[in-house]
């Protein structure tokens, strides 16, 4: 009887045991679980304090998307309007464009005819100065002939002075011996004019 009483209060000494370490083992369960749930918790509170500040700014920039998105939409329809303008411009253009290439090609025939034309001056000027060449040499021998007909051309002038005054000494002299036999005329018609009876052959009847 006291071996099974000595058995029984063993058993329960070995449940109280078994009670207070599992008592203890699940307070200490129990605190671990708790302590990972504080820093947990503390994480998610700092997570969440970044998700807020993100939200924050993630509606700041859909608000400044929104605005954005309008002034893209306002510039949109200023651009389509631009676009109408800058067709209508394009047209004319292109208008001009095709204006511009007809008379390019206007252009581009007349440098043709007036590159034809020039080679055609360029050969006409080419003769030319082979005929000045030849006129220049011709000049040359006539410029020559020129010096020898002017130097002749004073000899004669000076022989022509000393001719002219040989002439003008003789005219004097003729005069001189006009007048001198216009004198003995009138000497000899006096001489004959005194004599009276018949007078000699020189006298004038």
């Amino acid at each position: 009887m006291s071996y099974l009483g000595r058995s029984i209060n063993l058993a329960l000494v070995v449940l109280v045991v078994l009670a207070v370490a599992g008592t203890a083992g699940a307070s200490l369960f129990y605190q671990h679980s708790a302590d990972q749930l504080e820093r947990q918790n503390e994480q998610l509170r700092s997570e969440n304090k970044e998700l807020k500040q993100d939200l924050s700014a993630t509606e700041s920039n859909l608000s400044q998307t929104r605005d954005k998105l309008q002034e893209a939409n306002q510039t949109l329809e200023n651009a389509q309007g631009d676009v109408g303008q800058v067709s209508n411009k394009l047209e004319g253009t292109e208008k001009q464009l095709s204006e511009t290439i007809n008379e390019l090609s206007e252009t581009q025939e007349e440098l043709d005819q007036t590159e034809a034309d020039l080679e055609e001056t360029q050969t006409e000027l080419r003769q030319a100065r082979s005929e000045l060449e030849t006129a220049q040499g011709r000049v040359e021998t006539l410029e020559t002939r020129v010096e020898t007909l002017e130097t002749e051309r004073d000899n004669l002038a000076a022989e022509r002075d000393q001719l002219q005054e040989t002439v003008d000494t003789q005219r004097d002299q003729i005069t001189q011996l006009e007048a001198r036999v216009d004198e003995l005329e009138s000497a000899l018609q006096s001489v004959c004019n005194s004599i009276e009876g018949e007078r000699p052959a020189g006298c004038s009847v």
